[in-house]
C-alpha cells in the first residue's frame, strides 16, 4: 500500500519560421509492447538510406514519425499509458462527489485508500480491460490497448532513482511542510490521499461551510482551501512525466541511460536502438500528438485530439495532446496577443523532432563522442522550453489566485474555484525541482514556496493577513518572472 493515513514524521499560432529556436523568454524500456504501429502511414518516403549505415527516415520534417525499412521505429507506449492512467485517476477523483452514496459507498478510510491505490499501483491483470472514462472513440479501447505492466508509483520521482540528480527519498525533496515534512514525493501523495479519504468518510458528501459562509459539496475540497484532486493530479503529473522526461530519458549523466543510451545496434525484437527509444520516451512524456506542429495553439486548446489519419478513431499514442503540452499551448496562445508572445510548445516539439531526425541520420555504430554534443543541444532546447512552459503555467494559476482574492466580500467570489487555482499552482510548482536543468535556482525555489505557503489565505483571514499574502504572491510571481525572463506576467 502506498497510502497510509498518517501525518509526516520525518500562444502564438504555429509557423514554419526559421527562427523557431528563438525562445521567448529503473529503466522503462516497454519491452512488453509492440511498436506504435499507428505511425506507419505514408510509407512512401523512405528515400536515400544507403549512405547512412541505417535505414531510418523521417516521414515528414514537421511530424514525429520515423521509419526503418518501411516500419515505424518510434515507440513510447509506456509513457502514453501513464499519461492515460494519471488522467483516468484525476477523472475518478473528480467524479467522487456525484458517485458517493450511489455507485460508490466506501465503508471506511481504508476502503477509500484501497480505491486510490488501484490507480497508483495499477495492475493490468485487474484493470487492463476497463474502458476509459475521460475520453471516447479511441483506437485503444482500454489500458491493455496501449500497453501493460505499468503503474504510477513506480515512476514517481525518487522511486526510479538511477538517474535522479537529487535524493528525493532522503531529505532533498522540499516545498511542503504542512503536517510535517514529507520524506519523499510518494509520502506527500500519501498525505493528500489520506486527507481525501478523511473528507469522504467524515462528510459522506454532505455540504460543508466554506470560509465565506457559503456551503459547498465537493468532497475533494477541504475548508482550508486544498483541492485534493488538483494537488494530486498536477503533482503526480510533474513527479512522473516532468521528472522522468528531464531527469531520465533526456539526461546525460548516466552511462547507458538517456542521451548516453546505446546507438550501437537495433534492440532485439524491436525496430529501434536504445538511444532512439530513450529520446522517444522523453517526447512521449511531453504528451504532444505526432503532428502537433500542423495545428494552431487555438486549435489545440479547443480540442485535445485530431483524427489526423481519418480512420474515425483517436489514437492516444499519436493523435492526442496530453496535459503537459496543453499547458504549453495555453500559455503560448494567451501571450500571442501581447507584445512578448511565447512559443514554448512549438519550439519544444520542433526540437524533439529535429533531435530525433539527427539520431536517425547518425549511422548505427557511430562513436558516442561524435554525436553527443549536437544531440545535447537539441535536448537543451526541448527541455528549456518545456521548463519555461511549466513555469508560465504556474504564473497563470498564481494570477488566478490573485483574481479570486480580489473578489473577497463580493458575490463574484467562488471558494471552490479559488481552492482549485491555488492547488493547481502549488501542485505544478512543486515539480519544478525535478528538472536537473531548471531555470529556477534551488534558492529561488525555496523562497517561492516559503512565500506561497502550504495553503491559500482565505476571506476569513482578516485584512492584514490577506494584504500580506497578496504581497507574498506578487513577490513569488516576480521570482519566477525574473528567473525565466518573462514579461508582463501580471497579464498571463
Amino acid at each position: 500500500m502506498i497510502i497510509p493515513f498518517l501525518l509526516f514524521t520525518a500562444c502564438s499560432d504555429k509557423s514554419d519560421s526559421d527562427e523557431i529556436y528563438d525562445t521567448a523568454s529503473s529503466d522503462d524500456t516497454d519491452t512488453s509492447d509492440t511498436s506504435d504501429t499507428t505511425d506507419t502511414t505514408d510509407t512512401s518516403d523512405t528515400s536515400d538510406t544507403s549512405d547512412t549505415g541505417d535505414t531510418t527516415d523521417p516521414v515528414d520534417e514537421d511530424v514525429y514519425q520515423f521509419l526503418r525499412d518501411g516500419s515505424t521505429s518510434v515507440s513510447y507506449s509506456g509513457q502514453t499509458f501513464r499519461l492515460a492512467l494519471i488522467t483516468e485517476f484525476a477523472s475518478w477523483l473528480d467524479s467522487r462527489q456525484d458517485a458517493l452514496g450511489t455507485s460508490w459507498n466506501p465503508s471506511d478510510e481504508a476502503a477509500v485508500l484501497n480505491d486510490i491505490n488501484f490507480y497508483l499501483e495499477f495492475d493490468s491483470s485487474i484493470g487492463g480491460q476497463i474502458p476509459f472514462s475521460f475520453v471516447s472513440n479511441t483506437a485503444e479501447e482500454n489500458f491493455d490497448g496501449i500497453s501493460s505492466g505499468k503503474d504510477i508509483v513506480g515512476k514517481l520521482a525518487g522511486n526510479d532513482s538511477v538517474t535522479d540528480h537529487k535524493n528525493w527519498t532522503s531529505g532533498d525533496f522540499t516545498g511542503w511542510s504542512l503536517g510535517g515534512t514529507p520524506a519523499s514525493p510518494e509520502a506527500l501523495v500519501g498525505f493528500w490521499g489520506g486527507l481525501f479519504a478523511s473528507r469522504v468518510i467524515s462528510t459522506g458528501g454532505a455540504a460543508t461551510t466554506g470560509p465565506d459562509g457559503s456551503s459547498y459539496t465537493n468532497v475533494a475540497i477541504t475548508p482550508d482551501g486544498h483541492d485534493l484532486t488538483a494537488l494530486l493530479h498536477n503533482f503526480i503529473l510533474m513527479g512522473v512525466t516532468f521528472s522522468q522526461g528531464t531527469d531520465d530519458y533526456l539526461d546525460d549523466d548516466t552511462d547507458g541511460k538517456g542521451l548516453k543510451a546505446s546507438h550501437e545496434s537495433i534492440n532485439d525484437g524491436k525496430n529501434y536502438t536504445s538511444l532512439e527509444h530513450q529520446w522517444d520516451e522523453g517526447f512521449g512524456y511531453l504528451g504532444a500528438a505526432k503532428d502537433f506542429l500542423s495545428y494552431t495553439n487555438m486549435e489545440v486548446i479547443s480540442g485535445d485530439s485530431f483524427d489526423s489519419d481519418g480512420d474515425g478513431k483517436i489514437d492516444l499514442k499519436s493523435e492526442y495532446n496530453w496535459t503537459p503540452i496543453m499547458w504549453a499551448a495555453t500559455i503560448d496562445h494567451g501571450t500571442s496577443y501581447s507584445n512578448n508572445p511565447t512559443d514554448f510548445a512549438n519550439t519544444a516539439v520542433a526540437a524533439f523532432i529535429d533531435g530525433r531526425s539527427y539520431i536517425a541520420e547518425t549511422p548505427i555504430g557511430t562513436p558516442q563522442a561524435d554525436y553527443l554534443a549536437t544531440l545535447t543541444e537539441y535536448r537543451n532546447i526541448a527541455v528549456d522550453n518545456w521548463d519555461h512552459a511549466v513555469a508560465g503555467t504556474v504564473v497563470h494559476h498564481l494570477n488566478n489566485v490573485l483574481e479570486h482574492m480580489s473578489q473577497f466580500g463580493s458575490s463574484n467570489y467562488d471558494f471552490e474555484a479559488h481552492a482549485t487555482s491555488w492547488s493547481t499552482m502549488k501542485g505544478i510548482s512543486l515539480g519544478l525541482q525535478f528538472n536537473p536543468r531548471s531555470t529556477l535556482s534551488d534558492n529561488d525555489f525555496s523562497t517561492f514556496h516559503n512565500l506561497v505557503g502550504d495553503a491559500p489565505t482565505l476571506p476569513n483571514a482578516g485584512n492584514t493577513n490577506i494584504s500580506n499574502y497578496i504581497g507574498d504572491l506578487e513577490s513569488a510571481r516576480s521570482i519566477i518572472g525574473s528567473a525565466y525572463g518573462f514579461q508582463n506576467i501580471d497579464m498571463w
